[in-house]
C-alpha cells in the first residue's frame, strides 16, 4: 500500500476572478487527475452563500445583537450559535454537493488504497475560491460516506488550495528554521503564541552555562569529538555569559545564555509598524514568518465590498495601519535576492476571505501573499478563536520544524480543535495554500535526519553542562545513599535530580528518534549515517562523564562508575520504540563498547569507508584486552590511518567532484586524524579519563601547525 496520493482538482471558467456571483446558471470545467473534464454547476444560489458568510463570520454575532430581542450578552451569543450551526450545516450541504458531483473524484478517492490522500484545489476563481470547502462532508460513494471528510480518521484526507498564477514550487525546504514572529497591534494572546513557538525550538537549544573546564579551550561548530567541539569559533554568535558563584545571578545569566541560543533561531516584533518588519526582513533572511494580528476590513473599498486586512501600529501614531496582502508580502521579501520565507502562518481573523474580492478586484491577505510566491501559507477564513490560535500555532510548528508533512500535520489541527472547543468552528476555519515541491517526500525526510542530529547533539550537551556545571560538586552527591537519605542533603540535591532526571529524558527520546534511521527501511547511506552519529553521542556522553573538579584546577578529574540514571531510580530502562536499551542506563565503559559497535556495524555495511574502521581500531584499544601487544596494535594504527590519508586526498584532489563535496571529503580526512590522535593516546597506555589539563588541546594545535590536521 503506498503511503500517500496527491490527487489534482482543478475548476476552471471564463472571464476575470472576479465579477461573477455563484449561480446555478454559471457553467464551470472540472479536471481530475488524467481523467476526462467534466462540465459542472453549483447548485448553490448567492443569497445563500451571504447568509453562511454571515452565521459563519462576525457578521451574525453583529446581526443578533441589532436585530434581535436579545438584550442580554448570553441571549445574544445563543442566538448567534443558532444562526452559526444552521449556516455550517446548509454550506456543508452545499460543498459536499459540489465534491459529490465530480465524478472523477469520487473514483480517484475510491480507488487505490493509501494511507494518505492529499486533495490539490487549483481555482482562480474568486466565488469560488470563497466557499469553505474545508466544511465538505464525505459524499455518497465512499467507505466513510456522511463524516467530515477532512476530519475523519478511516480514510484520511487533507485540502490545499493554489492559483494558477502560481508555479509549482523548486523551494529547498529549510531543514535549520529562522522564525520571526510579528505581533500586531491590539490585546492579543502575545505570550502564548511566543511561548509556542519557543516550545516549538525548545528541543534544538542547548544548555550551555558558561562554565569551560580549565585547561580546555572552548570553541563553537558542529564537529564534536569527546565533549569537546573542534571547529573554529564564530564571533558573530554572542558568546555566553559566564556566571558569577553566587546561585541568583547564576540562575539568571544562565537564563541569559539560553536567550541567546533562542534568539538564533527566533526573533519576536511586538507592536512594529511594517516599516519595522521591513526593516528585519532586510537584515535576516528568515525560513519561517508567524503573524499575530486582528483582522479589519481594509478602507477605500469598492461598494459592495468588505475585504480584510491586518492591524498593525501606523508610524505616525493616530490610528491603526490596516495592511492589505500586497503591502504585506512585500515588506517580507528579502531585498539581497527578492526571496521570500517558505512558510508564512497568519494567526489572525477573516486572513483567508474571500468574499470581499467576488464584485471587483481583491484577495485576502492569505491569497494574495501566496499568490505573490510564497509556497505555504496558513491562515483563517473565518473568526478564529484566541486558544484556537494557540493550538494550531503550537502544533504546526513543532511539526514543521521536525520535518513532518504539513498537509498531515493540519489534519490532526482539525481533529484537536473539534475536540479542545466544540463550540466553535475553528476546525473549518483553517486554510492552507501550498504550492509545494514535486520531491518534497525526499527534502522531508533530509529536515528530520538534521532535526533528530541536532536534538540529539543538544540533549547531551545539556546534560554534559549539568553534569559539569558550577553545581558539579552535587553530582557526586547522588552517589553517596547515605547522603541522598538525610532530609536536608535530600532538600539540596532534589532540584538537581529533578534537572538530570529531565535531561535523561531528553535524550532517551532523542536517541530514540535517531535509532529509527538505523532500521532496513532505509537506505544504506542513511544507516551508515545514524550508526556513526549514535557512535559519536556515546563518545560525547562518555566524556560528560568525566566531571571536572571544582574550582576549575586542571587536575583531579573524575569519572562517575557508572551512568547518573542509576542513582535517580528511573523507571525507564528500555527504549520501547525500538525495542532498544535506552542510552541514559549505560555506564561510561558500556557507552565506549557500543560506540565500537556502531562503528564497526557502519563499517561492514560499506566496507569501501576505510576512515570508520579508524574508529573501530582505536575503541578496541580500549575496550578489549589486545593480545597481539603494542607494537601490532600500532601497526594496524598507522595502516588505517594510511588508507583514510589516501582516500581523503583523493577526494580532495578529484576534478570531477563537485564543489560542495570537497569540504566532505576534508571532514572524513579531520575525523580520521581525530580518531588517530586518540588511539595515538591509547598507544601509550595512557588512559582518557586521567588526561590532564590541557594536553588534547595541544596535541590539537601541534597537528594543526604541522598539518596533519586539516579542520573543514
Amino acid at each position: 500500500m503506498t503511503t500517500s496520493r496527491k490527487i489534482v482538482l482543478e475548476i476552471l471558467r471564463d472571464g476575470p476572478p472576479h465579477n461573477q456571483l455563484l449561480s446555478p446558471l454559471t457553467r464551470y470545467l472540472a479536471k481530475c487527475q488524467n481523467r476526462p473534464a467534466e462540465s459542472l454547476h453549483l447548485q448553490i444560489e448567492h443569497k445563500d452563500f451571504l447568509r453562511w458568510q454571515a452565521g459563519l463570520s462576525y457578521v451574525g454575532a453583529l446581526w443578533a445583537r441589532r436585530n434581535g430581542e436579545a438584550v442580554t450578552r448570553a441571549e445574544q451569543l445563543a442566538a448567534w450559535s443558532v444562526e452559526r450551526r444552521n449556516a455550517i450545516s446548509d454550506a456543508s450541504e452545499a460543498v459536499t454537493n459540489v465534491f459529490g458531483s465530480i465524478r472523477a473524484l469520487i473514483a480517484e478517492l475510491a480507488c487505490e488504497p493509501c494511507e494518505w490522500r492529499h486533495i490539490h484545489l487549483i481555482i482562480d476563481a474568486t466565488e469560488l475560491g470563497a466557499l469553505p470547502f474545508e466544511l465538505a462532508s464525505a459524499a455518497p460513494g465512499l467507505m466513510v460516506e456522511g463524516e467530515k471528510l477532512f476530519a475523519q480518521q478511516n480514510a484520511r484526507v487533507t485540502l490545499t488550495r493554489q492559483t494558477h498564477r502560481v508555479a509549482t514550487s523548486v523551494v529547498t525546504w529549510p531543514n535549520r528554521p529562522r522564525i520571526l514572529c510579528v505581533i500586531g497591534d491590539g490585546r492579543l494572546p502575545a505570550d502564548a503564541h511566543v511561548l509556542a513557538l519557543r516550545q516549538a525550538i525548545d528541543p534544538w537549544i542547548g544548555w550551555n552555562d558558561g562554565d569551560t573546564p580549565a585547561g580546555v579551550e572552548k570553541v563553537e561548530g558542529d564537529a564534536r569529538a569527546w565533549g569537546r567541539p573542534l571547529a573554529p569559533r564564530d564571533h558573530n554568535r554572542p558568546q555566553p555569559v559566564t556566571p558569577p558563584t553566587d546561585d541568583a545571578t547564576r540562575d539568571r545569566a544562565l537564563v541569559e545564555n539560553r536567550i541567546q541560543e533562542a534568539e538564533q533561531l527566533l526573533t519576536v516584533l511586538e507592536n512594529p509598524t511594517l516599516e519595522e518588519v521591513s526593516t528585519a526582513t532586510s537584515r535576516s533572511c528568515f525560513t519561517h514568518v508567524h503573524v499575530l494580528a486582528h483582522g479589519a476590513p481594509l478602507p477605500g473599498a469598492h461598494p459592495g465590498q468588505t475585504t480584510y486586512g491586518l492591524c498593525f501600529r501606523s508610524g505616525s501614531g493616530e490610528q491603526q495601519d490596516v495592511v492589505d496582502g500586497d503591502r504585506l508580502e512585500a515588506a517580507l521579501r528579502y531585498p539581497r535576492d527578492c526571496g521570500h520565507p517558505t512558510v508564512v502562518t497568519l494567526a489572525t481573523c477573516e486572513g483567508a476571505n474571500l468574499s470581499g474580492g467576488i464584485l471587483g478586484p481583491g484577495a485576502s491577505v492569505a491569497h494574495a501573499v501566496h499568490s505573490k510566491g510564497v509556497p505555504l501559507v496558513v491562515a483563517s477564513q473565518f473568526p478564529l478563536s484566541k486558544g484556537g490560535s494557540v493550538v494550531a500555532t503550537e502544533m504546526l510548528y513543532k511539526a514543521m520544524l521536525r520535518g513532518e508533512d504539513p498537509r498531515e500535520t493540519l489534519h490532526a489541527i482539525r481533529r484537536e480543535l473539534i475536540v479542545s472547543y466544540p463550540a466553535t468552528h475553528d476546525w473549518a476555519s483553517l486554510v492552507m495554500y501550498a504550492s509545494l515541491p514535486t520531491d518534497l517526500a525526499a527534502q522531508l525526510q533530509r529536515v528530520q535526519r538534521v532535526a533528530d542530529k541536532l536534538a540529539a547533539e543538544a540533549a547531551v550537551e545539556r546534560l554534559s553542562a549539568t553534569l559539569r556545571g558550577q553545581r558539579r560538586e552535587d553530582i557526586w552527591s547522588l552517589q553517596d545513599t547515605a547522603a541522598t537519605n538525610a532530609d536536608e542533603s535530600r532538600r539540596r540535591l532534589e532540584p538537581l535530580k529533578r534537572r538530570v532526571t529531565e535531561d535523561l529524558d531528553r535524550l532517551d527520546r532523542a536517541v530514540a528518534n535517531v535509532r529509527r534511521w538505523t532500521s532496513g527501511d532505509h537506505d544504506v547511506r542513511t544507516q551508515i549515517w545514524a550508526q556513526r552519529l549514535l557512535a559519536r553521542l556515546a563518545l560525547w556522553l562518555s566524556d560528560a562523564y568525566v566531571v571536572p573538579p571544582a574550582g576549575g584546577t586542571p587536575t583531579g578529574f573524575r569519572r562517575l562508575d557508572q551512568a547518573p540514571s542509576g542513582y535517580l531510580d528511573r523507571p525507564v530502562k528500555h527504549d520501547f520504540s525500538t525495542g532498544q536499551r535506552a542510552m541514559s542506563t549505560y555506564s561510561p565503559t558500556e557507552l565506549l563498547t557500543f560506540a565500537k559497535d556502531c562503528y564497526e556495524t557502519a563499517y561492514w555495511l560499506d566496507s569501501s569507508q576505510t576512515e570508520i574502521w579508524v574508529q573501530v581500531v582505536a575503541l578496541r584499544g580500549m575496550t578489549e584486552d589486545e593480545d597481539q601487544g603494542a607494537d601490532e596494535f600500532e601497526n594496524i594504527l598507522l595502516a588505517t590511518r594510511h588508507m583514510a590519508w589516501l582516500r581523503a586526498n583523493r577526494a580532495s584532489n578529484a576534478k570531477t567532484l563537485a564543489g560542495d563535496e570537497r569540504p566532505l571529503a576534508a571532514a572524513i580526512h579531520f575525523e580520521a586524524e581525530l580518531m588517530a590522535l586518540l588511539a595515538d593516546h591509547l598507544v601509550s597506555w595512557r588512559p582518557v579519563g586521567d588526561v590532564g589539563g590541557d594536553s588534547l588541546a595541544e596535541d590539537r594545535a601541534a597537528m594543526t601547525r604541522d598539518g596533519r590536521l586539516t579542520v573543514p
